[in-house]
């Protein structure tokens, strides 16, 4: 039995969006994956609090690394998207 393996996706920020790249050039590949809370704050254009609460909750997705959080620029447009 073989398993379909996923093609990883690419994303980049467009008119502050987060939004996903068909056809990735080698600069897109190599972007950054992995944003800090700071930059969530600018993204989301969000103040420290409320992304704190996001991450807290678990509604934004990330992981803690030492007192950092990364979250994964997949999950920024995962919480987008969510209703």
């Amino acid at each position: 039995m073989t398993q379909a393996v996923e093609k990883e996706k690419f994303y980049k920020i467009e008119n502050g969006q987060l939004v996903e790249v068909e056809h990735p050039t080698l600069d897109e590949q190599l972007a950054k994956r992995a944003y800090t809370s700071k930059e969530v704050e600018k993204i989301l254009n969000l103040g420290r609090n409320t992304v704190n609460s996001l991450l807290l909750s678990g509604r934004l997705k990330a992981v803690r690394v030492g007192k950092k959080w990364l979250v994964p620029n997949w999950a920024i447009n995962e919480f987008l998207q969510a209703k």
